[in-house]
């Protein structure tokens, strides 16, 4: 919930309202997003860039943190039973 609060509540809510639009807040936001996972190799972080950028859109269309901070439950739910399934 962190990282939604921080990423698409906090910066995205700044930047969009600063001279980068939503364009440049989702872009940022994701960058920033990617930073707090650099512990993961490089395919993952393009992996974490790219489903940022999905919830900075789904921020920005529908004006709720609240659908981010399910969607990245949920995603991270799914990474959860993956692994578990495919590590048995």
């Amino acid at each position: 919930m962190s990282e939604e609060v921080l990423a698409r509540g906090f910066l995205f809510r700044g930047w969009s309202a600063s001279f980068l639009r939503v364009p440049g807040a989702i872009i940022l936001s994701s960058l920033v997003w990617t930073v707090v996972h650099l512990q993961y190799d490089l395919y993952f972080l393009a992996e974490v860039f790219s489903i940022g950028l999905w919830f900075g859109y789904m921020r920005y269309r529908s004006s709720s943190l609240w659908l981010t901070i399910v969607l990245h439950a949920l995603n991270n739910l799914t990474a959860v039973v993956l692994t578990m399934w495919l590590g048995s």
